[in-house]
Protein backbone atom coordinates (compact mmCIF):
# COMPACT_ATOMS: atom_id res chain seq x y z
CA UNK A 1 0.00 0.00 0.00
CA UNK A 2 1.36 3.07 -0.99
CA UNK A 3 1.67 5.85 1.94
CA UNK A 4 0.30 9.17 1.69
CA UNK A 5 2.54 12.26 1.24
CA UNK A 6 1.97 15.21 3.28
CA UNK A 7 4.15 18.24 2.59
CA UNK A 8 4.41 22.17 4.62
CA UNK A 9 3.35 25.25 2.57
CA UNK A 10 4.26 28.88 4.23
CA UNK A 11 0.76 30.43 4.01
CA UNK A 12 0.04 34.22 5.32
CA UNK A 13 1.91 35.13 8.23
CA UNK A 14 4.57 32.94 7.60
CA UNK A 15 3.61 29.98 9.21
CA UNK A 16 3.75 26.09 7.73
CA UNK A 17 0.80 24.15 7.52
CA UNK A 18 0.65 20.47 6.63
CA UNK A 19 -0.78 19.82 2.60
CA UNK A 20 -1.72 16.53 1.46
CA UNK A 21 -0.46 15.58 -1.93
CA UNK A 22 -2.52 13.66 -3.87
CA UNK A 23 -2.45 11.57 -6.58
CA UNK A 24 -5.17 10.83 -9.26
CA UNK A 25 -8.69 10.34 -9.47
CA UNK A 26 -9.58 6.69 -8.87
CA UNK A 27 -12.36 5.36 -10.37
CA UNK A 28 -13.92 3.12 -7.60
CA UNK A 29 -16.24 0.39 -9.54
CA UNK A 30 -13.35 -0.12 -11.97
CA UNK A 31 -10.98 -0.89 -9.32
CA UNK A 32 -13.59 -3.18 -7.28
CA UNK A 33 -14.23 -4.88 -10.53
CA UNK A 34 -10.79 -5.43 -11.30
CA UNK A 35 -10.46 -7.45 -7.97
CA UNK A 36 -12.09 -10.77 -6.96
CA UNK A 37 -15.94 -8.73 -6.52
CA UNK A 38 -18.81 -11.14 -7.19
CA UNK A 39 -20.43 -7.65 -9.04
CA UNK A 40 -19.71 -6.28 -12.39
CA UNK A 41 -18.65 -2.42 -12.84
CA UNK A 42 -22.28 -1.46 -14.22
CA UNK A 43 -23.66 -2.97 -10.68
CA UNK A 44 -21.60 -0.75 -9.13
CA UNK A 45 -21.63 1.71 -10.45
CA UNK A 46 -25.66 1.90 -10.54
CA UNK A 47 -25.32 1.26 -6.41
CA UNK A 48 -22.85 3.63 -5.38
CA UNK A 49 -25.05 6.12 -7.93
CA UNK A 50 -28.15 5.62 -5.56
CA UNK A 51 -25.89 5.97 -2.75
CA UNK A 52 -24.50 9.10 -3.54
CA UNK A 53 -27.79 10.70 -4.28
CA UNK A 54 -29.30 9.35 -0.64
CA UNK A 55 -25.98 10.78 0.71
CA UNK A 56 -26.49 14.28 -0.42
CA UNK A 57 -30.42 13.94 0.19
CA UNK A 58 -30.10 12.86 3.92
CA UNK A 59 -27.29 15.63 4.33
CA UNK A 60 -29.76 18.65 2.80
CA UNK A 61 -32.01 17.19 5.74
CA UNK A 62 -29.03 18.12 8.08
CA UNK A 63 -28.31 14.78 8.92
CA UNK A 64 -25.52 12.93 9.99
CA UNK A 65 -24.88 9.44 7.41
CA UNK A 66 -23.04 6.74 8.64
CA UNK A 67 -21.87 4.23 6.00
CA UNK A 68 -20.29 1.57 7.94
CA UNK A 69 -16.80 0.63 7.53
CA UNK A 70 -16.35 3.98 5.29
CA UNK A 71 -17.14 6.84 8.22
CA UNK A 72 -19.47 9.39 8.92
CA UNK A 73 -20.45 12.59 6.26
CA UNK A 74 -21.46 15.71 8.72
CA UNK A 75 -23.22 18.96 7.15
CA UNK A 76 -21.81 22.06 8.01
CA UNK A 77 -22.49 25.47 7.60
CA UNK A 78 -19.02 28.13 7.09
CA UNK A 79 -19.33 31.86 7.18
CA UNK A 80 -18.59 35.16 8.48
CA UNK A 81 -19.73 36.42 11.35
CA UNK A 82 -22.71 38.94 10.70
CA UNK A 83 -23.98 42.17 12.84
CA UNK A 84 -27.53 40.46 13.28
CA UNK A 85 -28.57 37.46 13.84
CA UNK A 86 -31.34 38.04 11.22
CA UNK A 87 -31.59 35.77 8.06
CA UNK A 88 -30.71 38.01 4.83
CA UNK A 89 -32.00 37.46 1.36
CA UNK A 90 -28.55 36.56 0.25
CA UNK A 91 -27.58 33.77 2.76
CA UNK A 92 -24.19 34.69 4.56
CA UNK A 93 -22.52 30.98 4.69
CA UNK A 94 -21.77 28.06 2.42
CA UNK A 95 -22.73 24.58 2.93
CA UNK A 96 -20.03 22.06 3.50
CA UNK A 97 -19.34 18.59 4.25
CA UNK A 98 -17.25 16.67 6.40
CA UNK A 99 -16.15 13.20 6.28
CA UNK A 100 -14.37 11.28 9.90
CA UNK A 101 -12.77 8.49 8.38
CA UNK A 102 -14.15 5.39 10.44
CA UNK A 103 -11.38 4.60 13.16
CA UNK A 104 -10.42 0.16 12.64
CA UNK A 105 -7.18 -0.04 14.32
CA UNK A 106 -7.22 -3.37 12.38
CA UNK A 107 -7.13 -1.76 8.64
CA UNK A 108 -6.05 1.66 8.99
CA UNK A 109 -1.90 1.67 11.05
CA UNK A 110 -0.32 5.03 12.16
CA UNK A 111 2.15 4.50 9.45
CA UNK A 112 0.16 5.57 6.49
CA UNK A 113 1.75 8.71 6.16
Amino acid sequence: MEKMKVKMVQRNGGKYYPLLVTNEVVDVTEALSKRNCLFQRGTLLGVLSDVGEEIKRQLLQGNIVNLPGIGKFYPVAIGKGVEKSQATSKPDFKLKVVYHIEKDKNKISEDVF
